[in-house]
């Protein structure tokens, strides 16, 4: 009988399995259907929406920086209402209030009328939050008008609407910001330096630190705008108004950054800010220069403080860096910084022009070459006359 008989086609696989096919568990399905249908517990029916604007910081920033995003005086809004350490300030919140009222009731303005201008926007302040705020309308509204009270009359006992009164547009019914926050960005935001609309068709490059820039011949002058974030570079040189670090700032940079990094309609002025200067800041050396050429005002603690800062700053920060305002600055300064021959002129005056003394024995070397050479001259003319 053949290879290819009938009787041996016909016989059956034992190595054959059946196969099965796999279903869903119908009770999980329909579990996994019943929580797509209700609506959130923790997170607000406006999260993710461009109305919602106020977020608690991400848990990795929270990592890096610390406790530096709680409040250490006063609390503003829901998040920290009521913590035991801030109870002494409440109570100045109320006299603030009563203060304000002081000067309002003569002209016919009371604690009612306040309630009852805000009782139409609670719903609209309550999406402005992440979160589902669980207080109470008499709750809500007491909150807005005693923070936002404490606030107008904070800012008029320091004068600081006076300050900020032709920077901005106040009651006119322009952008003048989302919240207390973003105002205070948007005043440092200069005009004229909006981000690109679209991305850049060659890729945006990352800079070297200070130190490395300086051995490339590229210098660092104080700039002369009032806001910090008007950079500019030009033959070589980089201009940077003059900031101030401590504590307000500190906390000011820290929280613009959070707040851009949540918020997707927001501008990324700030975080370019910092990722510019955690690129310029390496050590405590780049912020030293920094300091001498009065762009860095130190207010915070030592150098390195001030550099264990930058870098945190602009750590795990998330932004498209085609579309920053920074965009050409970062592209000119690395073209600059990798011409070779800016390097090697840069090299050889970082060499022997440096110093007073690195100067004085390059002059030195070269007289002492100029007389070699002249006696060399004398001596082999001397040879051929006789």
């Amino acid at each position: 009988m053949g290879p290819n008989s009938p009787q041996q086609q016909q016989q059956p696989n034992n190595n054959s399995h059946p196969i099965s096919m796999w279903e869903a568990n119908k009770d999980r399905l329909g579990t996994m259907y019943q929580m797509i249908s209700e609506p959130p517990r923790l997170l607000s029916n406006a999260a993710g929406k461009p109305s919602c604007c106020i977020f608690r910081v991400p848990q990795s920033l929270v990592e890096i920086n610390g406790k530096s995003y709680n409040p250490h005086i006063v609390s503003i809004g829901p998040y920290h209402r009521g913590e035991p350490r801030l109870k002494m300030i409440e109570e100045h919140k109320w006299k603030y209030l009563g203060s304000l009222l002081a000067r309002t009731e003569p002209k016919g303005l009371t604690l009612k009328d306040y309630l009852k201008a805000l009782e139409p926007l609670e719903q609209k302040a309550r999406e402005c939050y992440s979160e589902n705020i669980n207080l109470s309308t008499d709750e809500f509204l007491e909150m807005l008008v005693l923070d936002g009270c404490f606030i107008i009359e904070l800012f008029r006992k320091f004068g600081l609407l006076v300050r900020w009164k032709n920077r901005l547009d106040f009651g006119s019914g322009g952008d003048v910001g989302m919240h207390l926050l973003d105002l205070l960005r948007s005043s440092v935001i200069p005009p004229g330096h909006e981000e690109p609309r679209s991305s850049n068709t060659i890729p945006t490059h990352t800079i070297h630190c200070v130190s490395k820039l300086r051995r490339a011949g590229i210098k660092f002058n104080p700039g002369k705008d009032e806001s910090f974030l008007v950079i500019k570079f030009k033959r070589g040189v980089i201009e940077m108004p003059p900031i101030t670090i401590d504590d307000f700032m500190s906390s000011f940079l820290l929280n613009c950054v959070a707040y851009e990094q949540c918020h997707k309609s927001s501008s990324k002025h700030i975080t370019t800010y910092a990722t510019l200067l955690d690129c310029l800041v390496n050590t405590y050396k780049d912020v030293e220069y920094l300091s001498d050429r009065n762009i860095i005002e130190n207010c915070f603690g030592n150098d390195g403080e001030v550099a264990r800062f930058i870098n945190n700053l602009g750590k795990d920060v998330a932004f498209d860096m085609d579309r920053c305002y920074l965009a050409k600055l970062f592209n000119d300064v690395h073209d600059y910084y990798g011409n070779s021959w800016h390097v090697q002129w840069a090299s050889f005056k970082y060499t022997y022009f440096d110093t007073p003394w690195s100067f004085i024995s390059a002059f030195a070397a070269l007289i002492l070459l100029i007389l070699t050479l002249m006696q060399t001259f004398y001596t082999v003319l001397s040879y051929y006359h006789i």
